[in-house]
């Protein structure tokens, strides 16, 4: 039995307007290197006769995320609105015809072997920042400047191998492709470029969702520790991808400005309460 899509999932747009790059931008582009979604399917089965994998230049800039973030925290709205549970949606994605093939194309039997993440890496000066997913349940733990300065490499080497492949350069919202290993460097960037260099896992199956996380240097001393924080932690920010290939970010709605007064009030009336009660 394959998976069956929405009707729903037509194309892979880019929520919010975006310039249209040659390639996707690698770290040496700073703050303006990109997320890149990466998907596989490491089974081998019948109905997948060898290992596959898809991967999108989102073209959201982590300069950009970050900005959409601090919007959507600071007025409570965002313009793609509130999902089914009333968390707003900061960025969404929905599923190209590629990506609609691909996923449409596993067997039942293979979705427990279908993992996705996001990542992008940026240097500016000396300061290398990492920003990505974290696997549900797993502990994000700190690392050292030589380990943060480590992922450039794997990471850069990989989207340079992307950038080779027929999918890139891309339109609208970036390049996208579908690769096996045979693409060497271009394939599964969730297994054999970075699986050494994350002492947890930042990786999850479909309909499950993770946390953000970023990762920047401290000075040049190679054993001193980075900073690491976690976008949207006060308001469970958390990315998902759907079963029909629907990827968003969401935070948790922020009150508006009379809910908060009216909040108070409440709060405010049930302590005249108690202080009435305790007088009488």
């Amino acid at each position: 039995m394959k998976l069956k899509l929405s009707a729903g999932a037509v194309a892979f747009a880019f929520a919010a307007a975006a310039p249209v790059h040659a390639a996707v931008l690698t770290s040496t582009s700073g703050l303006a290197a990109e997320l890149e979604f990466n998907v596989v399917d490491g089974n081998a089965s019948a109905a997948v006769p060898a290992p596959s994998s898809y991967t999108l230049d989102t073209q959201l800039s982590i300069s950009q995320f970050t900005t959409d973030l601090a919007s959507a925290i600071s007025t409570g709205t965002t313009s793609h609105g509130t999902d089914a549970s009333g968390n707003l949606i900061v960025e969404q994605f929905n599923a190209s015809p590629t990506f609609t093939t691909w996923l449409g194309g596993r067997s039942a039997a293979d979705v427990p072997n279908i993992f996705w993440n996001l990542q992008a890496m940026g240097v500016v000066g000396t300061q290398t920042t990492a920003v990505q997913t974290v696997a549900p349940g797993a502990t994000p733990n700190n690392a050292t400047n030589a380990t943060i300065k480590g992922f450039v490499l794997p990471s850069d080497t990989y989207l340079s191998a992307l950038n080779t492949l027929p999918g890139y350069p891309g339109g609208s919202p970036g390049g996208e492709s579908v690769t096996t290993p045979a693409n060497g460097n271009a394939y599964n960037y969730l297994g054999n470029n970075d699986g050494t260099k994350y002492a947890f896992s930042d990786s999850a199956g479909l309909g499950q969702s993770m946390s953000f996380n970023q990762y920047q240097t401290n000075g040049i001393l190679t054993n001193t520790l980075g900073t690491h924080s976690i976008f949207g932690a006060a308001q469970n920010g958390v990315w998902t991808l759907t079963s029909t290939g629907m990827l968003d970010f969401t935070i948790a709605a922020v009150p508006e400005a009379d809910t908060w007064m009216l909040m108070g009030l409440g709060l405010l009336g049930t302590v005249v309460m108690v202080r009435r009660r305790a007088s009488v």
